[in-house]
């Protein structure tokens, strides 16, 4: 990049830079420095006197987009936000450089030009992931079985989200007598994730609020019939969640559940064929993908 000319004689400055975890690949105070006087074509401090403009930049990382804070104090007072939503922080640097070089200018020009590369906050669809899950589970409709769905995962901020998703549970059969009853349940959830390490390695405690129908049909008896029952839980665990580029995450989670209810089918005049579990147990492995 060209030093800039036919600017007024520069302002010294001195430059902080703070960045967050998940922005570690934004410069630091002397990197961000060496891309300013690249730009400027000097030293920001020819004099070694004190500065007569500090600036403090604050890089950080907010669903998916890096953001960064620029406070001025001294020869001038204010603060400005640029953001980029790229893969990497390298478009947001030069931003963030080109910004303070200009403002570095002893004249009163506003750096309109370098505002402009800083797109709008990213919308409601861009924090959307779609998402894919497969495992097993147990105490859910008898014995081991395996669990499939998917649903929607949505980012409150770089650590936080919310999902709603849908389950269906394989089919479990219990012999009673000269027949059996085979037992099958689907339900929706709404789960909750926080991550109590970075942004792209993720671990923490998840959980969920379950709803869905429990469904029993018997077969091999003189006379049978199928039912079906409400069938509520909540759930609590782990979560780990590991980013596999800009757009898909590979996640894992094991939870806990505990049904509302403790639900049995019935044969007239054979006996019990199922009753539920006190407690069940999931453990899933989960795909989700960004396609905007």
């Amino acid at each position: 990049m060209l030093p800039f000319v036919g600017l007024a004689a520069p302002l010294s400055a001195a430059i902080v830079v703070s960045r967050a975890p998940e922005a570690g690949d934004c410069p630091d105070t002397g990197q961000l420095a060496t891309r300013v006087e690249r730009i400027v074509g000097h030293s920001l401090a020819p004099g070694g006197g004190p500065p007569a403009l500090v600036v403090r930049a604050e890089f950080t990382r907010q669903g998916g987009a890096y953001e960064a804070t620029l406070r001025t104090s001294g020869a001038r007072e204010g603060e400005r936000v640029l953001r980029d939503q790229g893969a990497s922080c390298d478009a947001l640097a030069d931003a963030v450089a080109v910004t303070t070089a200009l403002m570095l200018d002893a004249s009163n020009r506003e750096p309109r030009a370098a505002e402009q590369v800083a797109p709008d906050a990213p919308s409601w669809i861009a924090r959307l992931r779609l998402s894919g899950h497969l495992g097993a589970g147990t105490g859910l409709g008898g014995g081991p079985t395996f669990v499939a769905g998917g649903g929607l995962d949505a980012s409150l901020d770089p650590l936080t989200s919310i999902a709603l998703g849908a389950t269906w549970v394989g089919s479990h059969t219990h012999p009673l007598g000269s027949g059996a009853v085979d037992v099958r349940l689907w339900y929706v959830e709404l789960g909750g994730f926080r991550s109590l390490t970075g942004e792209s390695l993720r671990f923490g405690p998840t959980a969920a609020l379950m709803g869905g129908v429990l469904s029993g049909t018997g077969g091999g008896y003189p006379s049978s019939s199928s039912a079906s029952l409400a069938w509520f839980a909540a759930g609590a665990g782990f979560r780990g969640e590991l980013a596999a580029g800009a757009h898909l995450r590979l996640c894992a989670r094991a939870l806990a559940l505990v049904p509302a209810r403790k639900q049995s089918f019935s044969i007239g005049y054979v006996g019990t064929a199922y009753e539920a579990s006190p407690v069940a147990g999931v453990v899933e492995f989960i795909v989700s993908v960004k396609f905007w």
